[in-house]
């Protein structure tokens, strides 16, 4: 047991075992502790004792903390751990069902852990995650009332461990992204900031689902779209899949969507060429898609697709399939787990998880771990939400609200949103069309990311996909690292020169990393352009000297570049200047070209201290551009191609050729 005051570690008991895995990056020694927070309320009575599996690694560098939960409501967090990113993992055999024990366990080479320390945490009622005192069912089971829990939680967590100084991230599963939507705007209130959040298979606007609204059929079309074409039964059958859903989207935000507008006043001419598009994309009948009025529902999807194969496809993973069910009995089903792609990686999971407790951790309880709790839960949960900014508690939750307020709170926070293609739980194009409405800046806009995998709603189970998650999500954490900024002191009328100085969470993403971080100097507002590079440094590098205009002296892990003054157009090709060490070691670096100078003007040195975060809070916000295209995952973004790159229609900008600096040639533009 971990040394703690006499009280504390009655209640909040906790094991510690250490441990080391081997990574691509080397060999990782990390510390594990399994144990509960109490969680009271106002008056300090207890309430409730949250379960948690903390993975620190043992570096003595400050790292990112991120807090990671499934959803349900009534799901515990395993999935997310040993199914997914925790450093110990049960691969499965997605997206066919995996066989009876014994089961594959073992280190996790694509854990999360190489660039964050993670916190897993169990709800309330779910795992180990229990009610005590009196504590009332009610008191927690609540879209409000679990957030509370939540913020309580990770706050006590944050101070149990002095974490506070360390960058913090939310990552949410399924319901876990309705959470931590409103999660984060609660913490942030509470005065604890983040850097970022995680939203893998995200709902956040509840409301689109309701009965009588067209919204949740226009969401789930270009997911039907992908499982016709995984089975081979979408017209025509030889598109690519990415520009078959290309066209899926299109045809859903275009003629279905006002077909579906028109409700009784559609045309019949014009519902039966709805239908006949409809047919193509879906592979189901055109005389059964007029009888439901072009309106498809999940399950009748689920059973019509495969049904001549008396087969029925996965709720979470479409590529899954399972027989019809029997005839006897009309009763409902438990979606969580009366599903082809659950049942196909649940008891893999679940085993390995267990193994995990009592073999790695040596962490026992009387109590019975539930994995699944969702028929009990959700029952009983409070759907109602206080939202920002409007006073009345909405009947049917919709948190891209609180998460719309976070974000202009904090114009640092970051967003990214994941998911399957092959998801009908929480459709991909729904997610698209939440956050499509939390009504950002265009500024805040480019915080958001996009990426979408040939996988289902746990698209971590695909063993193809998971490695290129992990390294979306390396970048998305290195992009994300903290930044300020100090004011450059700049003579008038001058181009300005900047220090760039970068978090040493930074530093986990290799050369080869396609990230290239934009930021704005503080005074001109020019654009700046970080090459890759400077990621590759390490954070034991020597101070740096520098020729731009005149030698600048630099602490280590620091980097300069130059600053084109306002008014410069937009996509200047950056040159490549060299940096020298004090070790004679040569670091490649990128620097922006400076414009040409009008003679008799006298040279400008300036100097900015510059480390990530306030670029992005300053008027002149850090751009930072998404991860590069993959041909397993099918990525968006918010952020306008012209944001952030040249036009192949603007004009290049004139090259006035070499001019001679000091002992260094740079290239000048105007």
């Amino acid at each position: 047991m971990t040394a703690s005051p006499a009280g504390e570690a009655m209640t909040e008991p906790c094991v510690t075992t250490r441990h080391a895995i081997d990574l691509p990056g080397g060999r990782l020694e990390y510390q594990a502790r399994a144990g509960t927070v109490r969680v009271g309320r106002d008056d300090g009575s207890p309430l409730a004792d949250v379960f948690y599996l903390a993975y620190r690694a043992e570096s003595g560098a400050t790292r990112p903390v991120t807090f990671a939960f499934n959803g349900g409501p009534g799901s515990a967090s395993l999935w997310l751990n040993v199914g997914g990113f925790g450093p110990r993992r049960a691969p499965t055999l997605s997206p066919h069902a995996t066989p009876p024990a014994p089961y594959a366990f073992g280190d996790n080479p694509h854990t999360l852990l190489a660039v964050s320390d993670l916190v897993f945490l169990d709800a309330v009622g779910t795992g180990f995650s229990r009610l005590v005192g009196d504590g009332r069912p009610d008191e927690v089971w609540g879209v409000d009332q679990d957030v509370e829990v939540f913020a309580r939680a990770i706050l006590r967590y944050l101070t149990m461990t002095g974490s506070w100084q360390a960058p913090r991230y939310l990552f949410g599963e399924s319901y876990g992204t309705s959470r931590a939507a409103a999660l984060v705007y609660r913490l942030q209130n509470l005065g604890a900031d983040f850097n970022g959040v995680i939203m893998l298979s995200a709902l956040l606007n509840w409301a689109t689902t309701q009965p009588g609204l067209d919204q949740g059929y226009i969401n789930l079309l270009p997911s039907y779209a992908a499982a016709a074409w995984y089975h081979g039964k979408a017209r025509p059958a030889d598109q690519p899949l990415t520009g078959f859903l290309d066209g899926a989207r299109e045809f859903a935000h275009g003629d279905y969507a006002a077909a579906l507008q028109q409700g009784d006043l559609l045309p019949a001419a014009t519902e039966h060429a709805v239908a006949a598009r409809l047919a193509d994309f879906t592979a189901l009948d055109v005389v059964m898609l007029r009888r439901k009025k072009l309106r498809i529902e999940m399950e009748n999807f689920r059973r019509e697709l495969l049904g001549q194969e008396g087969k029925q496809i996965g709720r979470f993973d479409t590529r899954f399939c399972a027989d019809h069910q029997y005839v006897i009995g009309t009763g409902a089903f438990d979606p969580a787990t009366d599903d082809a792609a659950t049942a196909g990686v649940n008891s893999a999971h679940l085993s390995g998880f267990h193994q995990h407790l009592a073999a790695d951790l040596g962490y026992r309880s009387h109590l019975h771990y539930r994995p699944l709790n969702n028929v009990t839960i959700a029952a009983a949960w409070d759907w109602r939400h206080k939202a920002p900014g409007i006073d009345a508690p909405l009947q049917v939750p919709n948190v891209a609200l609180d998460l719309s307020a976070a974000m202009r709170r904090n114009p640092a926070l970051r967003v990214y949103i994941m998911g399957g293609v092959y998801d009908l739980a929480t459709p991909f194009a729904g997610a698209e069309f939440d956050i499509s409405h939390l009504y950002l800046s265009e500024r805040l806009r480019r915080n958001v990311l996009f990426s979408w995998y040939e996988s289902g709603h746990m698209t971590f189970v695909d063993e193809k996909v998971i490695p290129v998650m992990t390294s979306d999500l390396a970048r998305f954490y290195a992009s994300s690292a903290a930044i300020s900024v100090t004011r450059a002191r700049t003579r008038p009328s001058q181009a300005c020169t900047a220090t760039a100085a970068v978090s040493a969470s930074a530093w986990c993403v290799a050369a080869s990393s396609s990230y290239a971080a934009r930021a704005r100097c503080q005074r001109c507002r020019a654009a700046s352009r970080l090459g890759d590079s400077m990621w590759a440094m390490s954070t034991a590098a020597p101070a740096v000297r520098t020729r731009m205009k005149a030698p600048v002296r630099m602490p280590k892990t620091v980097l300069s570049w130059s600053c084109a003054p306002a008014g410069v157009p937009p996509g200047l090709r950056p040159c490549r200047a060299t940096s020298r060490s004090s070790s004679r070691m040569a670091v490649p670096m990128t620097a922006v070209t400076r414009a040409q100078r009008r003679r008799g003007t006298a040279r400008a040195a300036s100097q900015a201290t510059v480390s990530q975060t306030a670029v992005a809070a300053s008027a002149g916000s850090a751009d930072l551009e998404p991860p590069s295209q993959s041909l397993s995952s099918m990525r968006t973004s918010m952020v306008s191609p012209a944001a952030t790159t040249r036009s192949s229609s603007s004009p290049r900008p004139k090259w006035t050729g070499w001019r001679r600096r000091g002992s260094r040639r740079c290239r000048s533009s105007s």
